[in-house]
């Protein structure tokens, strides 16, 4: 989407480095709730990523370049997978057809163009949003669908193949440990956490997550104010964390970024 010649992304970085931002958060796939948007179809099966999806990747790249502000892309959303058919009356993808092995493989065939094409043009590609939160397949008698760990593990090794790096959003600090194997530091991987219902003051540090010394990003956190930005902000860089990031509606103003001593 173009207005006067700059690009929707573009204006949203714009905006973000306006406030004093240095990174933005960007979700590509999320639960593929209009799968002909991003796929071409035949047969009502996907057959490869339209056009569009590498149009609208370079136009992200080419905002990143002009604004200097670094895009981390988030590929997928947990709703893909969380037995939840809507929200906010809004239908969602739920794709469960993809956490077995054969469409385990089919999707990560028709990603590796992307993947080939951009797993180097980023800081870190984020294969998953909050993947705890997704939910057994129908009948399995487990809590917990094995595929989803299987296809991180895939996408992540498609990424490094290419000479990419990772980092996966982990829902709650004690599940930061589950994406070893996964997430490897030594190339320069990372892993993400988010933070809510927790205050200033109260951060854990980063060592204390159970992954050593490996980078770890807050990319979500429930600030509330700009004081709070501010605060939490500080207190990610005492207690170690490579960056931190806020929504934009918890106070992610240039006065709550003001003493910000973290960017991605």
């Amino acid at each position: 989407e173009v207005e006067r010649g700059v690009t929707r992304i573009e204006r949203f970085l714009r905006a973000v480095k306006a406030q004093g931002g240095g990174s933005a958060r960007v979700w590509l796939f999320n639960d593929v709730r209009h799968p002909e948007a991003i796929f071409e179809m035949q047969g009502g099966r996907p057959v490869k990523l339209r056009d569009d999806v590498y149009r609208v990747t370079d136009a992200i790249l080419a905002a990143q370049q002009g604004t200097k502000v670094r895009v981390l892309p988030v590929l997928f959303d947990f709703h893909i997978l969380n037995g939840v058919r809507d929200e906010r009356s809004a239908p969602t993808g739920e794709h469960p057809e993809y956490f077995t092995q054969e469409g385990r493989a089919r999707l990560v065939k028709l990603l590796e163009p992307w993947i080939t094409r951009y797993a180097r043009a980023f800081d870190w590609v984020e294969l998953f949003n909050e993947p705890e939160n997704g939910a057994p397949g129908p009948g399995t008698g487990v809590a917990y669908n094995p595929h989803v760990l299987l296809l991180l593990k895939d996408l992540a090794d498609l990424v490094h193949q290419h000479g990419g790096r990772v980092t996966i959003g982990a829902n709650k600090p004690e599940n930061v440990h589950r994406y070893q194997g996964i997430i490897e530091p030594r190339r320069g991987d990372a892993y993400s956490v988010h933070f809510y219902h927790v205050r200033p003051g109260k951060l854990p540090s980063a060592g204390s997550l159970g992954v050593g010394r490996a980078p770890v990003l807050i990319t979500e956190i429930g600030a509330k104010t700009p004081d709070e930005v501010t605060a939490f902000a500080r207190e990610a860089h005492a207690k170690g964390y490579r960056g931190i990031m806020f929504w934009p509606q918890d106070g992610f103003t240039s006065r709550g970024l003001r003493a910000a001593l973290t960017r991605l």
